[in-house]
């Protein structure tokens, strides 16, 4: 029988004494918590709450003596002090934040500087100031003018009256940034400002409120229903924190599984789909399975992870061999190696045996199909089950490849380049094909690009905005830190009919026939690109025919 849980008599906590004992390990952040996700209007917003003297709500904290959680060492960009201590052997009373990891890491990231010692704040601040900018919590100051909070998002001189927020906390610092104000003849008023401001920062009280109880799994379904409301969790986070335990850390897990995949050029991939691979293993509605459905699954058959890790990177190995895709950056869409993941584990008996040369001709068909008539997009709970089921009977006993209500017609090619989209990546790998048969000539592999560099490797021929610059026809496939066709183009400005008199197979590369070399030597820069799209739209055509499908021409 689990045993019993209470709320304690709820704290009142000024703010430095509460992140004193956040910095001293009085009460930690374990490692269940989703990372720090504000957005800076959200911690402008707590800021501007505190010096108005808005509540900005309790912080729900666990207490426990037989739980000692991992937890996070820094918060923001600031170190913990009782980091790298040696934990206590004996049982005494450990405090975990449930609800206020998000306000607790705003508020130490920018006045926690202020709590540590002199000697310490020099080198945390020579450390962090050259980093500060690269960790994506920018510090904030308050303009003391305009009596409001600011961000610094870049180097450079920062205004006179910007009174940095890690000063409030630290009288010496505050004192000096006053005496250096006053001694180059500042107004006065901006100095009783700052020491009004350092005042009701010292002041504000925070309602701390402690439930206490040994039951693991009632403190992370606490986790959960006060997690419900603020910013939203991500599926993986929540579903993290409800199946922790000292033995089972979903999150660690998820990136020891992007690591093995890593071996394959998939370390990028999503934890969210790595998830979802986890929820088809296990019979799960892929869409609709709650959290508790979730964790109830996982609990039974924690193995689960390292089965979806193998059938991970078997679909990964089929999409590099069979479709040129050789990472999540080119793939069209994150629920084919999902689906793809689990039809070849069943099929192969969890990967006990190979494929045949027929199913594997199936399946790479399949992917085209569902690329190229956009099946993935906006689908349903109900059509993505169905498409799996299909997936799987397919893969164990052949069949057409066209999952259920698969459309034939492949719209035209669109007017504008998204990277984003199936279709812009599914001709971005078509102007590879075009490279890979002259890979010696090039020097490079095309599919690694594209897998590397992603939106980066496809860019403007013309730097030019507008209708007639927006499509694929002004795209080049090229490595972004090479000097390639490209920068040749913007330079040289005609520069592509000297390749064509050099060597034509170079113009055949990047789809460039013969009237769209002739209109850019006429500086037609219109027409060149009309011949250009009607070269890739031949392409694509020729490859979707080979399909079965209808393809609209536009």
């Amino acid at each position: 029988m689990p045993s019993s849980a209470y709320l304690a008599q709820p704290i009142i906590q000024r703010l430095p004494s509460l992140l004193r004992e956040i910095r001293e390990g009085e009460i930690r952040i374990p490692r269940f918590q989703r990372p720090f996700v504000w957005t800076t209007e959200q911690r402008l917003d707590l800021f501007r709450s505190i010096y108005e003297g808005i509540p900005i709500g309790s912080i729900l904290i666990w207490r426990t003596k037989d739980h000692a959680l991992r937890c996070y060492d820094h918060l923001g960009r600031l170190p913990l002090a009782w980091c790298g201590e040696k934990e206590e052997e004996e049982k005494r009373v450990r405090q975990y934040v449930l609800d206020g990891h998000q306000r607790l890491t705003t508020l130490f990231d920018a006045l926690g500087a202020g709590l540590i010692t002199a000697d310490q704040a020099t080198k945390a601040v020579a450390a962090n100031q050259d980093e500060e900018l690269l960790d994506g919590i920018p510090p904030v100051y308050f303009d003391l003018e305009e009596r409001t909070f600011r961000i610094h998002r870049r180097p450079g001189k920062l205004p006179d009256q910007w009174l940095p927020l890690s000063d409030l906390l630290d009288p010496y610092k505050l004192f000096e940034f006053q005496k250096r104000h006053l001694e180059a003849g500042a107004d006065r008023t901006l100095v009783n400002r700052a020491e009004s401001l350092a005042s009701t920062f010292k002041d504000y009280t925070i309602p701390v409120v402690p439930i206490v109880t040994e039951d693991l799994e009632l403190a992370t379904q606490s986790f959960q229903r006060v997690n419900s409301d603020g910013t939203p969790m991500n599926e993986v986070h929540m579903v993290s924190a409800l199946t922790w335990s000292p033995d089972f850390d979903l999150n660690e897990l998820i990136r020891e599984v992007q690591t093995e995949l890593g071996e394959v050029g998939w370390q990028d991939l999503e934890d969210k789909m790595i998830l979802n691979t986890c929820k088809a293993a296990l019979d799960l509605d892929i869409y609709y399975a709650d959290t508790e459905e979730i964790r109830k699954a996982i609990k039974e058959r924690p193995q689960v992870l390292e089965e979806a890790s193998k059938s991970l990177k078997a679909a990964a190995r089929f999409l590099r061999a069979e479709c040129k895709i050789y990472g999540p950056a080119i793939l069209p869409y994150s629920f084919q190696i999902v689906l793809l993941a689990d039809a070849i584990w069943r099929a192969t008996d969890c990967l006990q045996r190979e494929l045949s040369q027929e199913t594997a001709a199936l399946i790479r068909k399949w992917f085209w199909l569902t690329t190229y008539t956009e099946h993935f997009a906006g689908i349903s709970a109900v059509r993505l089950a169905r498409t799996l089921d299909h997936l799987r009977k397919l893969t164990a006993e052949g069949g057409v490849p066209e999952p259920p209500g698969a459309s034939f017609r492949v719209a035209p090619i669109p007017r504008r380049f998204d990277f984003r989209s199936a279709r812009s990546r599914a001709i971005a790998l078509r102007m590879a094909d075009l490279q890979a048969y002259g890979r010696k000539l090039a020097g490079q592999d095309p599919y690694e690009l594209l897998s590397v560099y992603g939106r980066h490797a496809i860019t403007k021929i013309f730097p030019y905005s507008g209708n007639y610059f927006e499509g694929p026809e002004n795209r080049v496939l090229d490595h972004p830190q090479a000097f390639g066709l490209r920068e040749e183009l913007r330079i040289l400005g005609l520069g592509l009919m000297v390749k064509m008199e050099e060597d034509a197979k170079f113009l055949a590369l990047h789809a460039v026939s013969e009237a769209a070399a002739e209109a850019l030597s006429m500086e037609d820069l219109e027409a060149f690109l009309v011949h250009r799209r009607k070269t890739l739209i031949d392409l694509e055509e020729q490859f979707v025919m080979d399909l079965d499908l209808q393809y609209d021409r536009g």
